[in-house]
């Protein structure tokens, strides 16, 4: 068993193609290159993007097709709660600012939460938008402006929130 596991211990950098020829001259010295077979290309995982697609997205335009969003509406109507929960987010985080630290964690985490929803809503009003032949440029205007504003809410929400927690737990 031990001579097995030592001949598979050595046998397995040249297995795996992890030993290259060292040059015998100077002249022969040259960039080694990985061989990659003819035609292959890597595969891409994107695995949180293919996450949000399936169950996100369909989640969403149920939801938005149940609230009375048309198809051909060009992300009007996404585009517009998108913004709204940006700006409600930010309301939010103004009233966190002001009140105890009990009750700001909740409207931190609130206000951080009305700002990832309203980047999905955003960017799905954006791909709708850009989905129709000719797009209204407010509808754009409007899901650009609020995923600017969502981004900085999150951003800023989930820095207060860090920050909150992290000197509460060193005082505490």
């Amino acid at each position: 068993m031990r001579f097995f596991i030592i001949i598979l211990f050595f046998s397995l950098p040249c297995s795996a193609g992890a030993t290259i020829a060292a040059p015998m001259s100077l002249g022969e010295t040259a960039i080694a290159r990985e061989a990659i077979p003819a035609g292959f290309t890597p595969k891409k995982h994107r695995l949180f993007e293919r996450f949000a697609e399936k169950i996100i997205k369909k989640r969403i335009y149920k939801a938005a097709k149940a609230l009375g969003a048309k198809k051909g509406d060009g992300g009007q109507g996404l585009s517009t709660i998108g913004f709204i929960s940006g700006l409600s987010g930010v309301l939010l985080l103004i009233l966190a600012v002001t009140v105890e630290v009990a009750a700001a964690v909740a409207l931190l985490v609130i206000a951080l939460l009305l700002g990832l929803a309203g980047l999905v809503l955003c960017q799905m009003g954006i791909d709708r938008a850009n989905a129709m032949e000719h797009p209204k440029i407010w509808v754009k205007a409007l899901a650009y402006t609020g995923l600017g504003l969502n981004l900085l809410l999150t951003l800023t929400a989930g820095a207060i929130l860090f920050l909150a927690l992290t000197l509460g737990a060193d005082q505490g």
